[in-house]
């Protein structure tokens, strides 16, 4: 592996071979990539060093690494909320890039024409100065220096008890655009909350902060009504839907370190309520 080297645009790798990135991204096709399944994350494809099997897909993990940091045609760029900039390079329709996670050696690849939305101006020239959102955030509007507090909103359903008093979250979304929650509201004028339900779910969710020193939970997709689905919101919901703990995923989501009711809105569903959650910057 120490052999490696740069000749022209040639890369030589651990066997000596001498290859083009047109023949280096045909190896690159054998790796085992792995399909990444974050949905705040653009997608993208990843393989783990320590789970390769054969010394060719090695020293081809090596020959990727080693190419992203120093061929001619590689840049350097801050990438989404990224405060140090990484080494990028384009072979055939992907764009490859090398990280590590603790001892976890990883080489990533994003298809070009899937990642137009995430590419911010400049191919990120300078870092972010201000960033309200999570670091790994999928669209380039997170990254207009904090207009996606006036872009976005978080959302919840919540359900009312039985008893019209207190009630739970059973579904959440982040970072949905103000623009598509004010389109479905108007859709829906003539539904009306009564003022007793809009006060309990208030009294139920109002300043609920996020608990403190907890990292993420571990979030997965949910199942909503065609009502929901309309929104075009990813809904979320995890073991614990209890309001801090929602809270503390819509912080690492969208920073937003408590609740901070400023819509309620009826659903079909009997005793379900669509709220609309500010997202504060911490």
């Amino acid at each position: 592996m120490s052999d490696l080297r740069i000749e022209a645009d040639q890369v030589i790798d651990g066997s000596g071979r001498s290859l083009s990135l047109e023949q280096l991204g045909a190896l690159a096709e054998s790796l085992p990539w792995v399909t990444a399944n974050v949905f705040i994350m653009p997608p993208h494809q990843y393989v783990v060093e320590a789970k390769l099997q054969s010394q060719e897909e090695r020293e081809t993990f090596e020959a990727l690494r080693y190419s992203c940091a120093h061929h001619p045609s590689h840049w350097k760029a801050f990438f989404r909320a990224y405060k140090t900039k990484g080494s990028y390079l384009v072979i055939g329709e992907y764009r490859y890039w090398y990280s590590q996670i603790k001892a976890a050696r990883m080489m990533n690849r994003s298809d070009r024409n899937s990642e137009l939305e995430n590419i911010r101006g400049s191919e990120g020239e300078r870092a972010v100065r201000r960033w309200c959102g999570c670091a790994y955030a999928w669209r380039r509007e997170y990254g207009l220096e904090c207009e996606n507090v006036e872009r976005y909103c978080n959302i919840v359903v919540f359900e009312a008890s039985p008893s019209g008093r207190g009630g739970s979250i059973v579904r959440y979304a982040a970072m949905v655009p103000r623009e598509a929650v004010r389109e479905w509201c108007a859709s829906r004028r003539d539904l009306q909350v009564c003022g007793s339900v809009e006060e309990d779910v208030r009294r139920s969710l109002q300043g609920v902060e996020a608990v403190a020193g907890m990292s993420p939970s571990y979030s997965k997709q949910a199942t909503c009504s065609d009502e929901e689905a309309s929104l075009g919101a990813v809904w979320m919901r995890q073991k614990d839907m209890a309001a801090p703990r929602v809270a503390t995923d819509l912080r690492w989501f969208s920073t937003a370190p408590r609740l901070e009711i400023e819509m309620v809105m009826p659903l079909g569903t009997d005793r379900n309520y669509l709220v609309q959650l500010s997202v504060p910057p911490v």
